[in-house]
């Protein structure tokens, strides 16, 4: 742990550091390219939040991720490689935010204990979304997913609609890990059969009705 908060930090001052040198660099795109950078930011941005509000996300394990590191990415490095002309006053102030950002975010870790959680929870979300995949086919996805430092893995289940996909939530949904599963579909609707070790009756599975 220790060496990890270290780690983050040395990122942030580098990259604090390089800052002063990095925004006089010569380089930047053209107007035209900047304003397609500039809009393919909000564009992602946009999908991004609208994932957390409306429940949804892309269909596909990296998809979503993909989406959101896009839009960090353009966010944090605008300002650097991008003409300003194309920004108004607004904008200016907004990727001159984004481009502390990065400094702001490992920064945390100096807060004693939930700096460190926040960020290391935050990045193993992003970076790793899944730990297993249990089961898979065109209509569901079963998998284990990192939640956070302090929690083991949890057990997601996700309905796929064309081109996005929403979780299963149920309360009785609360594995931490399972030994095997089945699914069978009826109509509208996928039966899902989960056997877990630590269940009081092994050799019964919990049963989840799932509307498609």
């Amino acid at each position: 742990m220790i060496e990890l908060v270290f780690l983050f930090l040395i990122i942030a001052g580098t990259y604090a550091y390089s800052l002063k040198f990095w925004k006089k660099n010569p380089f930047r795109f053209s107007e035209f390219v900047s304003m397609c950078l500039k809009y393919s930011h909000y564009f992602t941005l946009g999908l991004s939040l609208s994932f957390v509000f409306v429940d949804y996300s892309l269909r596909g394990i990296w998809t979503t991720q993909v989406v959101i590191i896009i839009s960090i990415f353009i966010g944090v490095f605008y300002n650097l490689i991008a003409q300003k002309p194309v920004l108004n006053k607004v904008e200016k102030y907004y990727f001159t935010f984004l481009s502390f950002l990065p400094i702001l975010f490992f920064g945390l870790v100096i807060i004693p204990m939930i700096g460190f959680i926040i960020v290391v929870s935050l990045i193993g979300q992003l970076f790793n979304p899944v730990d297993k995949i249990y089961y898979e086919d065109n209509k569901l996805r079963v998998q284990s997913s990192f939640v956070g430092v302090l929690a083991p893995p949890r057990i997601k289940v996700y309905k796929k609609f064309g081109i996005f996909e929403k979780e299963f939530k149920d309360e009785n949904l609360n594995f931490e890990d399972i030994d095997s599963i089945k699914v069978d579909y009826k109509n509208d609707t996928a039966n899902l059969y989960i056997w877990y070790d630590y269940s009081e009756n092994p050799n019964t599975p919990e049963k989840f009705k799932i509307k498609l």
